[in-house]
């Protein structure tokens, strides 16, 4: 019956997504070993040997099929059908799962590219490209400083193949966001963050969420079954989110945000300007007697710096790391 169905609606089995299996590669002089090792679990009963690594068609799989031809296993082309990790309540609608954004390939896993902390900052770039679909993403890169106690600057890099490909950076809260202009707060339990969108400029901002909408997508809500141990309303499930999109369609696109937290006693958040220079965008603001400006680089691999002043006085003018460094120094810590 399987078969039937997937011949009828067209699909190859080598190229839909499949749980509950595990492909062991083991040396070949383990191989009996590990079979029977197999053999003595119900779920492996069937456990066999399906092929071997040789020096034939290096990089690659090339099946056999019953007459002795074969054939090289080709890469997946466009996208594989949208998975779904777990069951569908009992009275939920039977609808094909979203593929909201293309990040179908997690496995692969994102990189970190640049890690550093210091007693006045931390910084880390990291790359997602690998995360989505080679044929719809070509960047997706962000890097991340947090200027302690309060602050945090967020940028994003992501190029697409088609620039009909709409970004949409986000951000979860668990309560409904306020947003005025480019920027928006939402509070938490005693605390209180802000956001403001510097890039891009003239940018689309949205709110999604509250009852019946906390988990939307495609068009739809997607509720946790009825009876779940987590109800729909906690709000550390993220019942809100914000949406940035730029107004004109791009190859490139970049997203720059500054973030400051507080108490609720904090009303407004510190003023701040974009800084724009050939082939970089940056943030620059104050709080207090201090001043910072960060800046990143808009081509090439994650770059760029940090400066902050203290009463007038450099304290810090540093180019960002290239590199993962031993974490150390942000709370006194120091590890590998």
């Amino acid at each position: 019956s399987v078969r039937g169905a997937r011949e009828l609606l067209g699909l190859d089995p080598l190229y839909v997504a499949n749980e509950g299996r595990l492909v062991a590669m083991v040396a070949a002089e383990a191989c009996p070993r590990a079979l029977q090792i197999m053999a003595e679990h119900p779920a492996g009963h069937a456990a066999a040997v399906i092929g071997e690594v040789t020096h034939r068609h290096r990089g690659e799989v090339e099946l056999m099929n019953a007459f002795g031809s074969g054939r090289v296993l080709d890469l997946p082309a466009g996208e594989q059908m949208p998975r779904y990790c777990g069951n569908p309540a009992p009275e939920e609608e039977v609808r094909p799962y979203p593929n909201d954004g293309g990040q179908q390939q997690r496995g692969n896993g994102s990189k970190v590219v640049a890690l550093e902390t210091t007693p006045h900052f931390s910084y880390a770039a990291g790359d997602a490209t690998e995360t989505y679909h080679r044929e719809k993403c070509e960047l997706a890169l962000r890097q991340f400083v947090f200027l302690p106690p309060d602050f945090f600057v967020i940028f994003d890099r992501v190029v697409s193949s088609n620039a009909a490909y709409k970004k949409t950076w986000l951000l979860h809260t668990a309560t409904e966001p306020q947003l005025e202009g480019d920027t928006f707060h939402a509070d938490q339990d005693q605390g209180r963050l802000f956001c403001r969108t510097l890039f891009p400029e003239n940018a689309g901002i949205t709110t999604i969420g509250g009852p019946g909408r906390q988990f939307w997508a495609d068009g739809r809500n997607w509720p946790m079954p009825a009876g779940y141990r987590t109800p729909d309303t906690t709000q550390l499930l993220g019942q809100w989110r914000v949406e940035v999109s730029p107004s004109e369609p791009a190859e490139q696109d970049c997203f720059l945000h500054l973030i400051q937290l507080g108490d609720q006693s904090l009303n407004a958040m510190d003023d701040a300007e974009l800084v724009t220079a050939e082939d970089s965008l940056g943030v620059a603001f104050s709080s207090g007697s201090r001043q910072w400006r960060v800046v990143f680089g808009q081509k090439g691999p994650a770059s760029g710096s940090v400066s902050i002043r203290e009463h007038g006085k450099k304290v810090v003018d540093k180019v960002f790391t290239a590199e993962v460094q031993p974490q150390e120094g942000l709370f006194g810590l120091q590890a590998d």
